[in-house]
């Protein structure tokens, strides 16, 4: 069976809770890099309609420990 991918197709985009993989390169300075786990804050409603979505990234370098806005895992 064929199947026709029109404009009506949309593409995926996640929901919130949803925890996705983000590629962070390329980057400058201390920016991440490489690839990292993302947790989703927006609904996908906003995803779909902005092609944008909001969240935060995750990462387990010792150096971002110290940063006032890091959240141990389990804390939050």
């Amino acid at each position: 069976m064929n199947k026709r991918v029109g404009k009506s197709a949309r593409a995926w985009a996640p929901d919130r809770q949803d925890v996705i993989w983000i590629d962070c390169n390329p980057q400058a300075g201390r920016e991440m890099r490489d690839v990292h786990p993302f947790l989703v804050l927006s609904p996908k409603a906003f995803n779909q309609r902005t092609s944008l979505v909001v969240g935060l990234p995750m990462t387990t370098a010792a150096y971002n420990a110290s940063n006032p806005f890091a959240v141990a895992a389990g804390v939050a």
